[in-house]
């Protein structure tokens, strides 16, 4: 098992590495005690048991607690009490505490294709979203890594840039009141050649992202085939027959 994240043994380090992605999207740390957490929409239940099953196949723990929140907050978090599995994400590079502009890549993911690939897909999982955009019946299906921090932003498009993607960065302001705002980054990919690559070589393991990329189907019936596409990206009939079959 995990001691640190130097040691990980080689077949767990693409696992560890997808955790991490993992992590910095919707994952925390207590600021005091040993406390690791995930937390993640009711919703998404059978991503919340995927992303459990890959804590304990890379860490061994004993205490841990599943806490469902009701209406308004609808989620569900898994809370690991785990000294070893804290100090490997300090090692990595994660703080404790808050932990949104301090976000940064974990180092040892430059050093394998297959460790940024697996750091982007837990990522994606997490912070990123799925998007259709609409323009007459064409439809441009869009990938987008969420964050609130420029450098970590830029770091991600380093990552896709060095898988060979051109991806693009903006950013706009949110806020809740006049007092309470902020710049949210994004990091997208929009390209036919870009999608259809992503999907094919990186692919999804939280479900509700792969349906929300198959979603279009119900346009099928509606306008037909040959008006239902992604414009610049690749038909929808193309996104159907391989996103089930993406390797890692």
């Amino acid at each position: 098992m995990v001691k640190d994240y130097t040691c990980v043994p080689k077949p767990l380090k693409v696992d560890f590495a997808e955790l991490c992605g993992i992590h910095a999207g919707d994952g925390w740390m207590s600021s005091y005690g040993n406390e690791v957490g995930y937390g993640t929409s009711i919703k998404e239940i059978k991503y919340f048991k995927y992303v459990r099953n890959l804590y304990s196949k890379l860490f061994n723990f004993d205490i841990f607690r599943i806490v469902k929140r009701g209406y308004p907050y609808n989620s569900i978090e898994l809370r690991i009490a785990s000294k070893n599995m804290q100090n490997t994400l300090l090692l990595a590079g994660f703080p404790r505490g808050p932990k949104l502009n301090k976000l940064t890549v974990p180092k040892f993911i430059y050093k394998n294709k297959s460790y940024m690939k697996s750091f982007l897909r837990g990522l994606i999982d997490t912070d990123g979203t799925v998007h259709w955009r609409r323009y007459n019946n064409t439809y441009y299906l869009i990938l987008t890594w969420n964050t609130k921090s420029k450098t970590f932003v830029y770091e991600i498009k380093n990552l896709l840039e060095k898988l060979g993607y051109s991806p693009h960065i903006y950013s706009t302001i949110s806020r809740k009141t006049d007092s309470d705002r902020w710049v949210l980054w994004r990091v997208y990919l929009q390209r036919k050649g870009d999608i259809k690559k992503f999907i094919d070589t990186v692919g999804f393991s939280n479900i509700t992202k792969t349906k929300q990329v198959l979603s279009k189907k119900k346009y099928l019936e509606r306008y037909g085939l040959a008006q239902i596409r992604t414009g610049d990206i690749y038909r929808v009939r193309v996104a159907s027959s391989t996103i089930n079959g993406h390797s890692r």
